[in-house]
């Protein structure tokens, strides 16, 4: 996963700036309502703006009946709306393809000219962050996307600024003492001198530079992004002296790659947090149970993750090895005492001429091939069962409450590979060992089996005791902690959330590489059973 930390400024309780960085395990405590939902809600919220241009959002599309914002004037910070809301995310782009673009309308820029030639700086951009201001227009009754900003390799590199009624969209400041702006053509250490690069004509050129506009047709999620004419004063291209420079005339298809690489730096790394952000799962505090004549929908709904319904979608289409997968998990690791299996069977229907020869025992008087044919016809359907002990099979409402909580989450967890998955509450309704079995499964979902990132909002302690053994092993060079599991300070992170006068406080709980907090709970937190023995 590319997006490696969230900073949230005036969204619910969260006033003053607050950044959470993403760990391959973060886990969220606190006390109730202290505002542990706040930063999984961002998420939701973050992909309504981006892919459904939803700024004043309410019921989001993966929060379903679990996540309703209600609305710009509830979730800015204390019903103010002459706040702004802020959402930034830092990205990890070592390994990235920035996606390029190079169908520019070039109408009115320059009439006649070609196609605008490849120049792709992926390789120069190991980190980004996209950073989106929601404000409230008061003319139009309703808040808009005010600012777009964008940073690459940790410095500011450019803003994208729009008017209340979206109609004009610029970009508003450009950073030309980001390193990307250099005179040498090896600034990055590539060992490919003949990188085309941006090159200043004007050294005196100010941080913040601000000039005429034109427009241009640069894809920025339907709308049209205006970038500025400079004529003489950029060019790109290999590398020249200055003075070359200076006394050249600017080509025209110089300003149009210009054009490109804004679009791939400003709005391409934009496009790969939307594409992070689709791949987001939310799983809600309360799994729902299946009904006994339950049939998995035809087309997949992202809603259903939240009420853990999705799990048993996926289980019902799954192939015999993930259902296996899940089945040793539920039965051998985690010992629930349950096993899952999926029974597959084809409905005949009723009066059908399949059915008409089965019941008057004429099928051998059929030719085998047209017996066949009939029988493919009949719908397939898939079933999941729970089976007590190996022995007994049952339905999932015949179980404890605890095991339809538990699998979901199983699921959730090892279906999919490379995702975000923010899990409520995983421990709902199971006894304590098993809740520190589950720091087993997400240690080995996210470090090993799927490459998945967690975000896990839980009161368990016992689920920490078990990640924190693990780190301990590890770091002892134990034999208990399988050798492809690197459980370091680097892959858990570990956040306590707390209220403080209507004010959202968020603060790191650092771990060392033996699986110590390194500073002790706020307000004693997870102290009560001494408090009551002793």
């Amino acid at each position: 996963m590319i997006i490696k930390a969230l900073t949230l400024e005036n969204f619910k309780g969260i006033s003053e700036p607050v950044r959470i960085e993403f760990k391959p395990i973060t886990l969220l405590y606190g006390p109730n309502s202290a505002g542990k939902s706040t930063i999984v809600q961002a998420i939701h919220y973050a992909r309504e703006v981006l892919d459904r241009n939803n700024i004043d959002a309410d019921i989001t599309q993966q929060g379903g009946e679990f996540v309703d914002l209600g609305g710009f004037r509830n979730f800015v910070h204390g019903h103010e709306i002459e706040r702004k809301v802020k959402l930034s995310f830092e990205l990890n782009l070592a390994n990235a393809v920035i996606p390029t673009y190079h169908d520019i309308a070039l109408d009115n820029i320059i009439e006649g000219q070609g196609p605008i030639p490849e120049c792709d700086l992926s390789y120069l951009v190991k980190t980004a962050a996209i950073g989106l201001t929601i404000t409230w227009s008061a003319q139009f009754k309703r808040p808009y996307v005010s600012e777009y900003r964008s940073w690459i390799n940790g410095e500011e590199f450019a803003c994208i600024t729009a008017d209340p009624d979206g109609k004009w969209v610029k970009i508003s400041e450009i950073n030309f003492l980001n390193p990307l702006f250099v005179l040498q053509s090896d600034a990055y250490g590539t060992g490919n001198p003949s990188t085309p690069l941006l090159e200043i004509y004007d050294l005196a050129f100010p941080n913040k530079f601000k000039g005429d506009y034109s427009q241009v047709d640069i894809p920025l999620y339907g709308q049209k992004l205006a970038i500025p004419n400079w004529g003489r004063e950029l060019l790109i291209g290999q590398e020249r002296s200055i003075t070359e420079a200076r006394d050249m005339e600017v080509e025209s298809l110089s300003v149009l790659q210009f054009a490109a690489i804004l679009s791939q730096l400003v709005v391409g790394t934009g496009e790969l947090l939307l594409n992070e952000l689709r791949k987001f799962r939310y799983l809600g505090p309360i799994r729902e149970i299946p009904p006994r004549n339950y049939e998995a929908p035809r087309f997949h709904e992202h809603a259903r993750w939240s009420n853990g319904l999705a799990a048993w979608d996926v289980l019902n289409n799954a192939g015999d090895n993930f259902v296996e997968k899940i089945s040793s998990w539920m039965a051998g690791r985690l010992n629930t005492g349950y096993s899952v299996g999926l029974r597959r069977y084809r409905e005949i229907e009723y009066g059908s001429r399949l059915h008409s020869l089965l019941i008057s025992g004429g099928l051998l008087d059929e030719d085998e091939d047209t017996v066949r044919r009939m029988y493919e016809e009949c719908p397939e359907q898939g079933q999941v069962i729970l089976k007590m002990n190996d022995k007994l099979n049952v339905m999932p409402q015949d179980v404890g409450i605890g095991i339809s909580q538990v699998l979901p989450a199983i699921v959730a967890a090892l279906a999919g590979i490379d995702l975000l998955v923010a899990i409520e509450q995983p421990e709902l309704h199971i006894h304590p060992r098993l809740q520190a079995e589950l720091g087993d499964l997400f240690l080995e979902a996210a470090l090993r089996d799927a490459g998945n990132f967690f975000i896990i909002e839980t009161h368990s302690e016992h689920l920490l005791l078990r990640i924190m053994r693990r780190m301990r092993e590890y770091a002892s060079g134990g034999s208990d902690t399988p050798s492809s599991l690197h459980p370091t300070p680097e892959a858990v992170g570990v956040w306590y959330v707390d209220a403080d006068d209507g004010q959202t406080m968020v603060r790191e709980m650092p771990l060392n590489e033996f699986g110590k907090l390194i500073k002790p709970w706020p307000g004693g937190f997870f102290e009560e059973g001494l408090r009551e023995v002793f």
